[in-house]
Formats: structure tokens, sequence, C-alpha cells
């Protein structure tokens, strides 16, 4: 791949996405000509090879993408705006990955799983991008993150990346993804049930809340701790100290 998306290709493989949500049909043909059509898709020198394969775990798909993507920072061969471009040109190559058949039919999931949305503030959608979530996480801490991308495909958001990826102070702090593998990860390496049960009724009340201890609740607490810890720069050993309570049958388990 030497060549990625320029506006206009984006536009067009914005476009098939959202006739594919119409017509899910298997025998669509991935339109893999926009990168190579010049009123399409445009030369980037240098631009390190990224093979023709499908992944199976989202871990492995990250691993394989961010050693590229480091190449290319480190050697400046994109600006800052292009970087949209080289998203959704990764999202269209590896599409089979991203968005796998099922019988008969594609199963795209929503426009933002595939098309990078420059023009949105909000950092859940971008996020939802299944070439730049899982790999922003990954940048940050590998290890942290492997227990919970291993195991699962690409195509697959799930509630790690929707509450751990939508929130900056996660993204931009490895600690915490260190402290979500140290309180969800058994003595066993495995991962404890119930982590992701995002909410449940409690007495006396006639909605729904976040269940204690679990991740939408450890990004909910972290949010309120930074208000008056600095979470940038403080050991492991003591942030588990101010987790309140909730947190403790975790960490015995």
């Amino acid at each position: 791949m030497k060549r990625i998306l320029n506006t206009k290709g984006q536009i067009e493989f914005r476009d098939w996405v959202i006739e594919l949500h119409k017509n899910p049909k298997s025998d669509i043909d991935i339109p893999l000509e926009l990168c190579d059509q010049e009123d399409t898709s445009y030369a980037v020198p240098n631009m390190p090879n990224f093979e023709d394969r499908t992944f199976m775990s989202k871990f492995e798909f990250a691993e394989y993408i961010y050693e590229k993507i480091k190449y290319i920072e480190i050697q400046k061969l994109i600006k800052h705006e292009e970087w949209s471009f080289l998203w959704d040109t990764l999202a269209l190559k590896y599409f089979k990955s991203l968005c796998p058949k099922k019988g008969e039919k594609w199963m795209p999931k929503r426009e933002a799983h595939y098309i990078f949305d420059t023009r949105s503030k909000v950092m859940p959608l971008k996020y939802r991008h299944r070439v730049y979530g899982p790999v922003t996480l990954y940048s940050k801490s590998p290890e942290s993150v492997k227990p919970f991308f291993e195991n699962v495909p690409p195509s697959h958001l799930g509630e790690y990346e929707e509450f751990c990826g939508s929130k900056g102070e996660f993204t931009r702090n490895p600690l915490m993804l260190k402290l979500t593998k140290h309180l969800y990860l058994s003595k066993d390496g495995s991962l404890i049930k119930g982590w992701t049960t995002s909410r449940k009724k409690f007495p006396g009340a006639n909605v729904k809340y976040p269940k204690e201890g679990t991740v939408r609740r450890v990004v909910a607490v972290c949010g309120q701790l930074m208000r008056t810890y600095d979470l940038y720069d403080i050991p492991l050993d003591a942030l588990l100290e101010i987790l309140p309570a909730e947190f403790n049958g975790w960490l015995e388990q």
C-alpha cells in the first residue's frame, strides 16, 4: 500500500458503507480500487507496506498496525490533517476483518466504525473507528489492553473501548489502562466475569444505575478523582488505595 485515500476517495468510501447498510448482500465487492485510482487517492513516499491479510484478534490487528503507524509518525510521512485519510484507508483495506460476513450478508456497524469524522468534537465517535480506536489504546499500554483484545475480533467495539476509549484521560494516561487490567484480570490470567455488566436496579430506585465496580464505574470514579489527585503522576498502588470500597471485591479475586 503506497497510496492513501484523498477527500474524494473518503467520500466515496463513506457512500459505499452507507449503501452497504441498505443492501448488505455478500456479493458486493469492497471498493479497493479507490486506493489505486488517481482521482480518489494519492501517493505517499516511503509509506511502509501494509500486507494483505485477515486478522482474527483485535490485539494482533492493533499490534501489527501500530508498528507501521509508529514508523509513519517518526518519519513524519503525512501531515496532521492527513491522518483521517490514513485511518479510513486502513479501514477500507482491512474491511473483511473489521466487518465480517454472516452467512450471505455483510454485517456492517455504524458509519463511525469505518469513517473517521474529523468534524466531530465528541471523543466517543472517533474511538468507535475500528482502526483508530484499538491502535490508540494499544499505543499507550500494549500489555494492559492485551487481556481485553486478544480473544476479541477486530470488528467488535465492546464496553472496554466504549468507556475507556471514549475518555481522553484514559487514552492519554497508561496508568488508567493498567488499573483496568489490575482490577479485572484474575490471578489465573483470565478476565473476571461480570466486569462489563453495566447497570443494575438498586433497592428503592425506579431506574437502573451503573453496577458498582464495573468498567463504567471505574471510568466515572477516576474522572472524579482527577479533580483532586494528579493521576498522571501517582503509582498504581497509591491509586488502588484511594479507590472507593466498591472495587474491593474485584481486587480480591
